[in-house]
């Protein structure tokens, strides 16, 4: 079982991106511990339940410590989850054992699920916290922030955590799977750089639940054609940072060591047919009822599919937040406005493209301003 230190900034602690990958390539849950580390491990067990097959198997594989647990407590929110076996499900199962176990609903009167499990650990006196890594969709990770993000960030107890089974690394790749990782010509991830053989990006290409082996392959500096032509005959003064490849917006941030109140992430809306972009930081979650408010109508999230049929050019997840070269209109969140310097996915996960604010505002001259965000 892999053993590592809590994600973070600070130099020769483990990036966001290392942690990803473990998570989705080992096959094995990861067992991280918070900068100080509790006096005993594994007495107290709280499980964040949220039905998912991430959970079931982190619970599975989590049952020799279990065993040990002088308490076990399940957790579950109301409105919190997907369709599956309730906690008392759970706890009948474990009781059968001969776990000590018991259930709680915890309240979360702010929506913030990530928040209200940590401090729900604390109160219980948890010294092991127990949970499914990534049970969201990622495109639902990237645009609303997820729990698993806020709890690898902030977690103040050891915590154990595991993904569904890996996709193997591409040496250890039947000629099936190799073919299925390599047929998109759009793809930016190069396996040897010599010979260069391209590899599909994070996108509706790549098993959904098996996650993607972004570490074995070596990052290219790109950005995406429509964008680059869009920039170039502007005259927009740019630069591009290459930085380790990541799955989430924020991940992105820790890799390219740059504040998630400066990376501009952008999400697919869909407005009656039409789509619209919404922009805003990568430390932020989007709140649809403010958003509505904001606009003056009913909008709703596009479909992983619609959003890729605008999108083209880019890599499932990495969305340019430049709406007017793909015939977009924008609505760019007020914490944006207030950077000097932003960031934003390039079209691929190894490449952000960085302005300062005047030409961020040029890049988005008709954009509509509003405050649908809210700090994740």
């Amino acid at each position: 079982m892999p053993c590592r230190r809590r994600p973070s900034d600070e130099p020769k602690e483990p990036r966001p991106p290392t942690v990803e990958a473990a998570l989705f390539e080992s096959g094995r849950p990861v067992l991280l511990v918070p900068p100080t580390p509790p006096a005993t491990l594994g007495t107290t067990v709280v499980i964040a339940w949220n039905r998912s097959t991430e959970t079931a198997r982190t619970v599975a594989l989590a049952m020799p410590l279990l065993a040990k647990a002088q308490r076990v407590v399940v957790i579950d929110f109301e409105d919190w989850g997907v369709s599956g076996p309730s906690p008392q499900d759970l706890s009948h199962t474990l009781a059968r054992n001969g776990l000590p176990v018991e259930t709680r609903t915890v309240p979360n009167p702010h929506g913030h699920t990530g928040e209200a499990i940590l401090s729900a650990a604390g109160s219980l006196g948890c010294d092991l916290l127990v949970k499914g890594a990534y049970t969201q969709s990622r495109l639902r990770q990237f645009i609303f922030g997820g729990a698993t993000s806020h709890i690898l960030s902030n977690t103040t107890v050891p915590l154990l955590m595991a993904h569904s089974a890996a996709v193997p690394s591409p040496s250890r790749r039947s000629p099936d799977q190799q073919f299925v990782c390599r047929r998109r010509s759009r793809g930016v991830y190069y396996a040897d750089a010599k010979q260069p053989r391209h590899a599909a990006p994070v996108d509706q290409d790549m098993p959904r639940d098996a996650g993607n082996p972004l570490p074995h392959w070596r990052p290219v500096m790109t950005i995406a054609p429509t964008l680059q032509k869009y920039m170039d005959e502007r005259g927009i003064r740019y630069e591009l940072v290459p930085h380790e490849p990541s799955l989430s917006a924020l991940g992105s941030a820790h890799a390219g060591h740059i504040p998630g109140d400066r990376l501009a992430k952008a999400v697919v809306l869909n407005d009656g047919g039409r789509y619209k972009l919404a922009v805003l930081p990568a430390s932020h979650h989007l709140r649809l009822s403010d958003l509505r408010t904001e606009l003056g109508h009913e909008i709703h999230l596009a479909t992983e599919p619609e959003a890729a049929g605008v999108f083209r050019d880019c890599a499932f997840g990495a969305i340019p937040a430049v709406g007017a070269c793909y015939g977009l209109d924008v609505i760019i969140d007020t914490s944006i406005d207030q950077q000097q310097e932003l960031y934003f996915e390039g079209g691929d996960h190894a490449t952000l493209v960085h302005v300062n604010g005047a030409e961020f505002a040029r890049l988005n001259p008709q954009a509509q301003h509003g405050s649908f965000s809210g700090r994740a």
